[in-house]
Parts: structure tokens; sequence; C-alpha cells
């Protein structure tokens, strides 16, 4: 079997994923996020592009993968993480405070 979205990740709504997910396999499982958020704004190899963190840039789509995390709750979570550029250094502590609230 496999679960499959379709649609952006601004609609989703993580306890609705997990009622779906107990609804077909039970409440008794292991459920595993993994995430990989552009990070085209942040990656080391796009050091040169001038990048405003705060605007409405692809960055702004890993904050949704930390609300659809706390919305469904998993037993593990797994993001991938680029070697980033200083500007990006300043995003990474903003995001990990997030992600801790």
């Amino acid at each position: 079997d496999s679960y499959v979205r379709t649609v952006p990740i601004e609609e989703v709504n993580g306890k609705d994923v997990r009622a779906e997910i107990e609804a077909r396999y039970g409440k008794n499982i292991i459920i595993v996020a993994i995430g990989g958020p552009p990070c085209q704004d942040l990656t080391s190899l796009n050091s040169k592009r001038k990048t405003d963190l705060n605007s409405d840039s692809r960055t702004k789509l890993c904050f949704e993968y930390i609300r659809l995390i706390k919305e469904l709750e998993p037993d593990v979570a797994l993001m991938e993480q680029v070697t980033v550029f200083k500007k990006g250094n300043e995003f990474y502590d903003i995001f990990i405070k997030e992600a801790l609230k």
C-alpha cells in the first residue's frame, strides 16, 4: 500500500493525515515523516544570489514542513540539511528555534 498527497503543503493538515493513516492501518503504527523543503535559497552553491530570507521565498516551505510535523506528530521526522552560506546560517538558527517551540 502507498499513501500519496498531491496538494501543496500549505493545504495539508497533519492531523487529517494522521487520522487517514490511522483509519487505514490502525493506531498501533509507527509514522515516519521524511521531508525535503526546497533549499536553493540557502545552499552554499547559491551564495552569490541575494536572498531575502524574510521574503516570500522558497524558504517559507521549511516552516510549512515544521507546521505539518507538529500537526502530524510522527514518531520520527527527517529532513535533508544542506551546507549553507552565511545568510543560511541565520535562517538555520531561526528554523531550529521554531522547530523546538
